[in-house]
């Protein structure tokens, strides 16, 4: 019986996550070249905080920003761009996404888009941590270090569906904490304040 229940409110939990998804506007990324001198890029229906950083073949960065506007436009001068192929990064709260932007004489195009992680979404309450999953098909390694950096706890978890973890924290000592979540090679981190 506790099994069924868990089970119902795990997908009703997911379903609400879904629909609240669904009503939020597609991401839309536009690259474009303005009078052969300028590639414009812009952005609209950004949710939180996004990082946006464009770098060369070589790994180097040509500009790094973060906005927390809905929209989001940037000039950049092409004088300061030489042709070749480009990676466009967008770090959002939900995901990490890499495009490859081709850059010629007159024109800019996006060749290629390619979500790198779709990130765990965490929920705090009363001493639990509840983590939550797409289903990205991805392994996931989880490590949770106090304020010292000392491990408390590491893990892995293979997400080959939407489905929840829970972490009971509530033996720890009061104090931040840093959780980790390593994906396809990259990390990302959420603070955990217990009172």
């Amino acid at each position: 019986m506790k099994t069924s229940i868990k089970a119902v409110a795990i997908i009703v939990l997911m379903v609400l996550g879904m629909s609240v998804e669904a009503n939020t506007p597609e991401r839309v990324v536009s690259i474009s070249i303005d009078n052969n001198k300028t590639m414009v890029l812009y952005m609209k229906n950004l949710v939180g905080e996004t990082g946006i950083t464009l770098m060369d073949e070589k790994g180097h960065q040509l500009f790094s920003e973060l906005t927390n506007s809905g929209d989001y436009g940037k000039a950049l001068n092409l004088s300061s761009i030489n042709k070749g192929i480009y990676q466009l990064e967008i770090d959002s709260p939900d995901r990490l996404e890499m495009m490859t932007v081709e850059v010629t004489n007159n024109a800019a195009t996006i060749i290629k888009k390619e979500t790198l992680a779709i990130k765990p979404v965490l929920r705090m309450s009363e001493g639990t941590a509840r983590v939550y999953f797409a289903g990205s098909g991805e392994e996931v390694e989880i490590t949770l270090f106090n304020s010292n950096g000392n491990i408390q706890y590491k893990g892995q978890h293979f997400d080959n569906e939407s489905s929840a973890k829970k972490f009971d924290l509530s033996d720890l000592e009061e104090g931040a904490y840093q959780l980790k979540f390593r994906i396809n090679k990259r990390s990302f981190y959420h603070t955990i304040v217990l009172n």
